[in-house]
């Protein structure tokens, strides 16, 4: 009865162990993610500069008034002909109103560049937005990777380390029998150690990565998961909906050079220094603007004792110009000029580093194309090698240390086949992801 609670209990456990494909990590680091949110933000932003770039263009209406009231009329008293005579001096009530309508039509070129430098901002953000995306789903890929080989480095060094433990005891049994020296069982010893360093160290990184996994999902770092997808090309070939294995290292790198993020920004960015040097070059030319304006005034005169209204409408022109500020506009115009030169390079540098980033990467991918080609025929042969030791034990051909032998150089060349099979999938997913096909 005991036994039965303990397995009903292992299953409900099991059952609310989270059970996770790399579409489902991918999807909760997406929305978790602070840093992509923060970059939704400053792609709302910029597009909210857009618009009010937009808005320079619209006429101005402005509107001003003022009211003076007196609590007292100032009078004065003066000699005439005909007597001392009392005469108002102060305004009773003054009022004066003034509307005005301005409509730019030349500011030194800063309503179409601003805006056009608006647009490549929010641009830009957006871009980044991409890129931030590109970098979470690259990141998380890394980690499921990673775990599912750590998990299976853990199982087969734990295999080996069973398989020289066992060796070990042989080596023991028979150095109590004086058929095996010393040198063979501290050496049989040292390796079983080296082994258990092993295997602590593998339990030691695989928490680490399930960790950082849990944290980018948005998870208790804690939380358990278990991980659906094995280590296998299906994961590469959900990704590479180019097949890159049809491309050269020359077509990637043109592919790269026309869609990578990294490069977008830093030509969306050449550009706005461009725009900001056009700018400053415009700096000089005049300012010109039509105007509309109303002008209402209500005064009170003390010669007559009366009230005065007058309301008049103006159209016109106006156009200014800075003769000399300084020697500070043409600092700037200088100063952008060598941004632009500085813009210009630093593109020109990361075109050249993505070309041998992207030939880098291939030759990593051909590599471990090859290591798994090598690594599949010879676990073929490790494989038969290992049944047919199975085989010569049971029959008592060979002892129980060559068993042990082949055994471990089974699990050690499917260790090895595995790492390549990760390493391809990195490789292949860190070219589409620097190719902006990620």
């Amino acid at each position: 009865m005991k036994r039965e609670m303990i397995f009903i209990l292992l299953i409900f456990l099991s059952l609310n162990i989270a059970s996770l494909t790399l579409n489902d990590a991918i999807e909760n680091a997406m929305k978790e993610n602070v840093q992509l949110k923060m970059q939704e933000e400053n792609k709302s932003i910029a597009k909210l500069d857009e618009m009010k770039a937009i808005t320079q263009f619209l006429p101005k209406l402005t509107g001003s008034g003022t009211f003076v009231r007196l609590d007292t009329i100032p009078t004065t008293t003066t000699m005439t002909a005909t007597g001392p005579v009392t005469i108002q001096v102060g305004l009773q009530d003054n009022q004066s109103y003034d509307v005005k309508l301005a409509l730019p039509i030349f500011v030194q070129g800063k309503l179409v560049l601003g805006y056009l430098i608006s647009k490549d901002k929010y641009k830009m953000a957006e871009n980044d937005l991409l890129k931030a995306k590109s970098d979470i789903k690259l990141a998380v890929t890394q980690l499921y990777l990673s775990a599912l080989l750590t998990d299976e480095m853990v199982d087969v060094t734990s295999k080996v380390l069973e398989s020289k433990m066992e060796h070990l005891r042989t080596v023991q049994s028979r150095y109590g029998y004086g058929s095996a020296s010393k040198i063979e069982l501290l050496s049989s010893e040292i390796e079983v150690k080296n082994l258990e360093v092993q295997v602590l160290d593998l339990k030691k990184q695989r928490d680490n990565i399930y960790r950082t996994l849990n944290f980018m999902m948005g998870n208790d770092i804690a939380s358990e998961v278990v991980l659906e997808d094995s280590l296998s090309d299906y994961i590469a070939e959900m990704f590479d909906t180019i097949n890159i294995d049809t491309l050269t290292s020359d077509e990637l790198a043109g592919i790269s050079l026309d869609e990578k993020k990294e490069i977008k920004s830093a030509e969306l960015s050449r550009n706005m220094v461009k725009k900001v040097h056009t700018m400053n070059s415009m700096a000089f030319l005049p300012t010109i603007a039509l105007f509309s304006q109303y002008t209402y005034k209500n005064y009170y005169t003390y010669y007559n004792d009366s009230t005065y209204f007058d309301g008049s409408i103006n159209f016109g022109v106006t156009a200014s110009v800075d003769i000399f500020s300084g020697g500070g506009k043409v600092i700037d115009v200088l100063k952008s000029g060598k941004q632009v030169k500085q813009t210009e390079m630093a593109l020109l540098m990361l075109k050249e580093k993505t070309k041998l980033d992207i030939e880098y990467l291939m030759n990593g991918y051909e590599n471990s194309k090859q290591s798994i080609q090598m690594y599949a025929k010879t676990i073929l042969l490790s494989e038969e090698a290992y049944k047919t030791a199975q085989e010569q034990y049971s029959r008592g051909i060979i002892s129980n240390n060559d068993y042990l032998d082949a055994e471990t150089n089974f699990l050690r060349t499917k260790s090895g086949y595995l790492k390549s099979v990760y390493d391809k999938i990195i490789n292949q997913v860190s070219i589409l992801n620097s190719i902006g096909a990620l």
